[in-house]
């Protein structure tokens, strides 16, 4: 997949449904109002955030809300190497912490965000949903 062509520098941290079009790459839905703010992801999603010197901690505030009997593994990659692996299951949401190594320089981050088992919930009688979901993302910032 080619990188996306980004015209503008990414900020540090992206309030989903807030202006975010600019930094989401492919694999999002449009945004949901619950509240919080939140899109879904597909299988696999990219994110573009940058990590400004000072900065050591990238965090995602992340749910699967009805889905505790599907638990799931996703997998967080930057720039294309694996750097976490967490469980997501549960209608509350939780802070996913990536320690990250510290920069001379402000520097951009390819987020992909890859969910081991995708749920379509109109195939397990949860909703008339037929999307493909992978998690519900409410931000990501990096610290």
């Amino acid at each position: 997949c080619e990188p996306r062509q980004l015209w503008h520098v990414p900020p540090s941290e992206i309030l989903i449904g807030e202006r975010d079009d600019d930094w989401l790459g492919e694999g999002w839905y449009p945004p949901e109002q619950w509240p919080p703010r939140l899109r879904w992801t597909t299988d696999r999603a990219v994110a573009y955030v940058t990590q400004s010197v000072g900065q050591g901690t990238l965090v995602l505030s992340v749910c699967r809300p009805l889905h505790e009997a599907n638990r799931s593994l996703a997998q967080i990659r930057l720039n294309g190497e694996h750097v976490a692996t967490f469980a997501v299951g549960s209608t509350d949401f939780q802070d996913v912490i990536v320690p990250l190594d510290p920069v001379a320089d402000p520097t951009l981050l390819e987020l992909e965000i890859h969910v081991d088992k995708p749920l379509v919930p109109a195939a397990v009688g949860l909703a008339d949903d037929s999307r493909t979901l992978g998690i519900a993302v409410r931000s990501i910032r990096v610290e």
